[in-house]
Parts: structure tokens; sequence; C-alpha cells
């Protein structure tokens, strides 16, 4: 009784210790390696960056271009306003003729994940022109033109690589959406011999270009960051 008494009692002393040793244990956070001359490495010091989208699909469901420019918060976020112009349709030489141009401003903040990966968030205001007409060739009774204007306040998300070299930046946004939050369609007018069919395919492009999700993608750019 009294041997498993001591054996208790020298079993609770070393449990005592040992959790006071593991209280006054210093904790050292492991250094992390960055490699010289990597895209994360040549972000290092540098505070602005400007570069031009080559081509891709913009936050307005057009292709085209544009130009941002960047402030680097540390060399793995920056801050970023961006504009794109881009232009899509569907021209029939004898039938109809369909063109939407949309031009975008965007505010985002962009975080780099390790050396080149980013995620990239933000708001764009949005314009949009739409026009489109139908020709009846022979018979001008068939003639019919749909336009309208909108403008629309979207959230975006994007993912993409940036690769950097001394001051030269090439990036690409893979894919992406915006969703928007607001929106005003105006200057709408319909002429000609309007039907059902007209006025559905409006509707539908309306939700298309306007006030459904947008995708965004393949937006390749080139620039320089110092």
């Amino acid at each position: 009784m009294k041997l498993m008494s001591l054996t208790l009692t020298l079993l609770a002393a070393q449990l005592t210790f040992a959790a006071a040793a593991e209280e006054n244990l210093s904790i050292i956070a492991k250094p992390k390696a960055i490699y010289e001359d990597s895209s994360e490495y040549n972000r290092m010091n540098k505070s602005y960056q400007i570069s031009a989208q080559l081509f891709g699909a913009n936050p307005t469901a057009t292709t085209g271009g544009g130009l941002s420019v960047g402030y680097f918060l540390d060399r793995n976020s920056m801050i970023m306003a961006d504009v794109t112009s881009g232009r899509t349709g569907d021209n029939n030489l004898f039938l109809d003729n369909y063109d939407v141009t949309g031009t975008s401003f965007g505010l985002h903040y962009k975080r780099f994940f390790g050396n080149s990966f980013y995620a990239r968030v933000g708001l764009d205001q949005r314009h949009i022109d739409y026009k489109y007409n139908y020709d009846g060739i022979f018979v001008s009774d068939y003639d019919s033109s749909m336009k309208f204007t909108a403008d629309s306040l979207g959230a975006s998300i994007v993912i993409g690589n940036q690769w950097q070299w001394e001051n030269f930046t090439m990036g690409c946004d893979w894919i992406g959406a915006t969703q928007p939050l607001t929106h005003t369609i105006k200057n709408e007018e319909l002429g000609g011999n309007i039907d059902q069919i007209d006025r559905n395919r409006l509707e539908k492009d309306k939700k298309t270009l306007v006030t459904d999700l947008t995708g965004q993608g393949l937006r390749f750019y080139l620039g320089a960051s110092f």
C-alpha cells in the first residue's frame, strides 16, 4: 500500500514537472525559403506595376484588351486599377447583324500564393452598347432593329499566374467571373417588324450581358514592375 502511494506521488510529481517544462518551451518559427531569381524573389522591393492586356474575355462578356496599373503592398499583395474595352458580334452578310461593345473600369486586390499563382478580387463598373439588326433582303417588311445601353456594377474574382524577371512581367488571368450587383438599362429602342422571337432574343441578351454571371478568361498581359 505504501509502495503504491509512493509510486502515485512520484508519477504526479513527474507529470507536474513535465507540464512546467512544456510551458517553458521556446517555439521557433521555421524560416521561409525563397529561391533566388524566382518570381517571388523578383517581386521583392517592387513598388509599381503597369501592364497591357493583349487579348482575353473581359468583365463585359466581350473580348479585347486593356491597361492596368498596380501598387505593391508587399511582395505578395497589391492593389490595382484597370480599364478594358472589347467587342463581340455575329455578322451575317445577308440576314442579321449582332454587335456588342463593352468597357469596364475596375479596382482590385491581388494576392499571390507562392511563387506565381494568385487570386484577384474587386469591383468592376461596366458599360454595354448593344445593337441588333435584321435585314429582310428583298422584303423590307421583315426588317427589324433593337438596341440598348446598360451600366452595371459587379463583383469579380479571378485566378491566374504571373511571372516576374527583373522588371519584366508576364501573366494570364486563366479564369474568373463577375456577378452584377446593380444595373441600369436605358436608351432601349425597337424598330421595324419586331415579333415575339425578336423580343425573346432581346430579353435573353439583356440577361446574358447585363444581369447574369459573366465569365472571364485567358486575359494574357505583358508589363513592367519597378
